[in-house]
Parts: C-alpha cells; structure tokens; sequence
C-alpha cells in the first residue's frame, strides 16, 4: 500500500520543488527535485528558507508559546548537472548562501497562491 501512495505522489503534475540535500562545495549543492517534470541543465531556480519566530502570548491560564513560519527567498542558482530525472547539481549565484534543507523552485514556476483566471 505504502508503494502505490508514493508512485501516486510521483506522477503528480505540478511545479518543480526540491530540496537541498548536500552542499558539494561553498557555490554548489545536490537537489533532490520532489515532483516532475524534470528540470535541464542551465534551467535557473530560485531558493528559499524557511525562517521562524516564536513569541509568547499571554492568556487566561498563562503564557503559551506561538511558532509563525514563513518562506524567505534567500536568492538564485543554476542546474549544471542532471543525474536522472529527480537529481541534479546547483550552481548558486555569488553571496547566496544556500543550506542542507533549504528549498529550490523553478525560476519560471508560476505561484500558486495567484487567482486563475476562469474562461
């Protein structure tokens, strides 16, 4: 059952997402892309963070802490290598310090949050 659920999770249509898996070298990294389709050699992705900040809140029965997370974009990079359809090596732009977890999305990749206009 468990192998159906993630052939099904493979086949999904939708943006190319991944992960940074390991940095190789200060510029460059392992991608391991989540969803098809396959994303090419000089393609440019963009790589974001996700930062949180707890606070506490006061109540009732005393204070309870609150996390809030958000995506931060920390900048850009380049594929330059593909190793098969889900695997593949970052190039990242100079200054960009991206880490083991952040997340890649295909520059080009439309928002999902954006209202679609219906015909």
């Amino acid at each position: 059952i468990l192998t159906l659920g993630l052939a099904a999770c493979a086949t999904t249509s939708g943006p190319a997402k991944g992960v940074v898996l390991m940095k190789t070298s200060p510029d460059e990294a392992h991608v391991r892309l989540k969803r098809e389709p396959a994303i090419l050699v000089g393609e440019k992705l963009n790589v974001s963070r996700e930062v949180c900040k707890e606070s506490y809140v006061p109540g009732a029965r005393g204070a309870r802490r609150v996390r809030k997370c958000q995506m931060q974009a920390i900048g850009s990079g380049e594929v330059v290598r593909t190793y098969n359809e889900k695997y593949l090596v970052v190039k990242f732009l100079p200054g960009v310090n991206a880490e083991e977890g952040d997340q890649v999305e295909r520059a080009s990749a439309r928002s999902t949050s954006s209202p679609e206009k219906t015909p």
